[in-house]
């Protein structure tokens, strides 16, 4: 499996490199925020839930709108994940998963089924983890020898693609590939951290002398919204007090600075998801959204492009 870091970044850097999207100026100001302090706002928020607690039948439905400037949003994709299987080994457990996914155009869809699978880890021989392709290091964790991770990430990462499948975490929708919602907020738990392979990827495909990568403008608050439907249909809303879900929001900058000789780039996405520990581990990202301007090919225009994946409904297995 490639490094955790290089992983997540990937789909991130290629956004923001391919000449679409452009420094928003969604705040002037710039509060940095250490690797340290956005991965341990994350780890609170997300709190203690094991990716061994997933049983056969546990669902979630979210759908991905995308919303130009002040136009009202446009619904484009909406997925379904069941846990379909769970096999139990001696050092693992084996996942397969039912994914169901509508791509939206206009007034028409695109529909498919298909199986996906994870494998989560009991101990260190559990999900044998290949030796990275780009030759780097890092631990499959996304630690280093200079940043403490907290132990729930690290806990968080033995849940990895089965062997055989892309080890490449995608969290944008338009990937259309099964991404579950710890594998999007790991990509931004690990999304402020750099490494040497970051660097070398930079000289090698983009053709900069440097690269950096930095965050800012952190803020956590908290929200509370009411359940989905499926929830609200259980005796006492499956224990939730007033039937609402108790909400962590994390809000943050990254910027992707790019130089070559004496020109700098500079590009900035804001990233926003809500958590909530009320739900159980398939379904405890709630909402992930990014915000970025993007460029109108031979226009010379730029337009604010806002995205979000939202939970619109689960549903834990029957006990």
């Amino acid at each position: 499996m490639r490094s955790w870091r290089l992983a997540v970044l990937l789909p991130m850097i290629s956004l923001v490199s391919s000449s679409c999207m452009k420094t928003p100026e969604l705040d002037e100001k710039a509060e940095p925020a250490s690797v340290q302090e956005v991965q341990s706002a994350m780890a609170k928020s997300w709190g203690n839930s094991d990716p061994l607690s997933m049983t056969v039948n546990d669902f979630v439905y979210t759908e991905t709108d995308q919303r130009i400037e002040q136009q009202d949003p446009r619904l484009v994709l909406q997925e379904g994940i069941t846990v379909s299987n769970k096999a139990d080994a001696t050092n693992e457990v084996n996942y397969t998963y039912l994914y169901q996914v509508a791509v939206i155009n206009g007034t028409s869809s695109q529909q498919s089924t298909r199986e996906d699978h994870r494998c989560v880890a009991k101990n260190d021989n559990g999900c044998p983890d290949p030796t990275p392709s780009d030759g780097s290091s890092d631990s499959s964790d996304g630690s280093s020898s200079t940043t403490a991770v907290p132990k729930e990430l690290r806990g968080l990462s033995k849940l990895q693609k089965a062997a055989g499948g892309s080890s490449d975490i995608k969290p944008y929708a338009d990937d259309y590939q099964m991404s579950l919602g710890f594998e999007k907020f790991l990509s931004l738990a690990y999304a402020c951290q750099k490494s040497d392979s970051l660097a070398q990827y930079c000289k090698d495909q983009l053709g900069v002398d440097t690269c950096d990568i930095q965050c800012s403008n952190l803020a956590v608050k908290e929200d509370s919204q009411d359940a989905p439907p499926s929830m609200k249909a259980l005796a006492n809303c499956g224990g939730l007090t007033d039937c609402k879900i108790k909400l962590k929001r994390i809000n943050f900058d990254w910027s992707f600075i790019t130089k070559k000789g004496t020109t700098t780039h500079s590009q900035k996405i804001n990233y926003s998801m809500a958590l909530s520990q009320d739900l159980p581990f398939l379904s405890r990202l709630v909402e992930y959204c990014s915000r970025g301007l993007v460029d109108i090919p031979s226009s010379g225009t730029k337009v604010l492009v806002t995205v979000c994946n939202r939970q619109k409904d689960y549903k834990p297995a029957p006990h």
